[in-house]
C-alpha cells in the first residue's frame, strides 16, 4: 500500500519536480551551495533548467545532473 501511494504522489509531482523531494541529493545540494556560497534555490533553479536537457538522459536527481550544476 504505501509504495502504491508513492507512486500517485510522484506522479502527482511530476518528473521535474522530483529532485526536490529526494533527500540525498537535497542534503548534497545543500553542502554543495553552502561551500560555494550560494542560496540552495539558486542550485535547484540551475538543476532545473540542466537536468532535464541532459543529453545522456537519466532521471532528474541522479548525481550527474548535481554534478553539471
Amino acid at each position: 500500500m504505501e509504495a502504491r501511494r508513492k507512486e500517485a504522489r510522484e506522479r502527482r509531482i511530476g518528473f521535474r519536480g522530483r529532485i526536490v523531494g529526494m533527500h540525498e541529493a537535497g542534503q548534497s545540494i545543500q553542502a554543495n551551495a553552502n561551500n560555494l556560497g550560494i542560496s540552495t534555490r539558486t542550485v535547484l533553479r540551475w538543476i532545473r533548467s540542466i537536468a532535464w536537457k541532459d543529453p545522456r538522459g537519466g532521471a532528474i536527481g541522479e548525481p550527474s545532473a548535481v554534478k553539471n550544476a
